[in-house]
């Protein structure tokens, strides 16, 4: 996208990221916006942290889903910019926040949805007081610490360690490679099914006689690695070793991705995320009629984390911040 099209009400915004395998594209629609003004403010918001790689789109464009309740908050006030906040306003989008309806469900936001929301409010208010001083004063209105401690993950958003081993025997009977071994990876390790998918066959690299996962944390963009057990070592080596054969005929610059698979057209490609939620819907339902997602796998190790009583910092280190998504699952 050009800069000269940032006023355009719609963006086709490109994840520009040498580390990822898959060229996505996201769609930020801002026709919502009722004030030329106040789009501008929300636009020059997002064009700056895309521009400057400090948001991935996938983040933007959340933010933008979430910006449309303050734009309808704004709008019943009869306000057409940022700028116009007083403090009573700032304190009554908290109430409002609390009668909103989720178009999707239809039912009332969750407590962790009106925090995003609301700290999507403050982000942008506090960039434009970086950006103009003038802003720094109706920034104050949001304070950050209105919503705290509901980011804990509450007991009954997870799987049980025994519906994980009934899900991983069932396994035993796929014959995709990549579905089998890279469930029991994601239940030991509890990687974003993007990090997961993106591994390399050199992935698994020896520190001090102590095995390390080396991955690429999307979410954060930066290279990261986390200590791993036997069955991890295993399941990583025996991948390789089943999509070996499709190296030579794959193209030169995915031949050291660990997971492929092939098309029926015969073209060798890297599965991408919604390939691997079909792959687990398919084969949990055809067994059992109840479905197991990457999101419950990581559910249950993060719990099961919990109850060792591992620090909860080096929780957040694995799953990356926050813990927690708009639905109450972890991110």
């Amino acid at each position: 996208m050009r800069r000269d099209n940032i006023r355009d009400c719609l963006w086709v915004l490109t994840e520009a990221n040498e580390h990822s395998p898959w060229e996505r594209k996201y769609r930020l629609d801002f026709s919502y916006i009722r004030s030329d003004r106040m789009r501008e403010e929300i636009q020059d918001y997002m064009w700056y942290h895309y521009r400057n790689g400090s948001k991935v789109p996938a983040t933007l464009r959340q933010e933008n889903s979430w910006l449309k309740y303050y734009e309808a908050y704004l709008n019943s006030r009869e306000m057409d910019s940022l700028f116009q906040i007083r403090r009573e306003d700032a304190e009554g989008f908290l109430t409002f926040l609390r009668t909103c309806v989720s178009k999707k469900t239809k039912q009332p936001l969750c407590l962790i949805t009106q925090k995003h929301i609301y700290d999507t409010v403050c982000s942008l208010y506090r960039w434009h007081a970086v950006q103009q001083p003038a802003y720094l004063t109706v920034a104050q209105f949001f304070p950050g610490n209105v919503y705290q401690r509901i980011n804990r993950i509450p007991r009954t958003e997870y799987v049980s360690q025994r519906e994980v081993t009934q899900f991983l025997q069932l396994m035993k009977k796929t014959k995709n490679p990549c579905l089998y071994y890279g469930s029991r990876i994601l239940s030991v390790t509890g990687l974003a099914l993007s990090d997961l998918l993106n591994l390399q066959t050199d992935c698994i690299r020896i520190h001090e006689q102590v095995p390390y996962l080396h991955y690429y944390h999307h979410r954060r963009q930066i290279d990261c690695m986390i200590p791993v057990g036997q069955e991890c070592v295993r399941a990583v080596q025996k991948l390789k070793i089943c999509t070996d054969p499709l190296r030579p005929i794959a193209p030169k610059e995915k031949q050291k991705q660990l997971f492929l698979c092939k098309k029926s057209q015969g073209q060798v490609i890297i599965p991408d995320p919604d390939q691997f939620r079909y792959w687990m819907r398919c084969a949990y339902n055809a067994a059992s009629g109840h479905a197991m997602t990457a999101t419950k796998l990581r559910h249950a190790l993060i719990w099961d984390m919990q109850e060792q009583l591992i620090p909860y910092m080096v929780i957040q280190e694995l799953v990356g911040r926050p813990l927690l998504t708009e639905r109450g699952s972890i991110a």
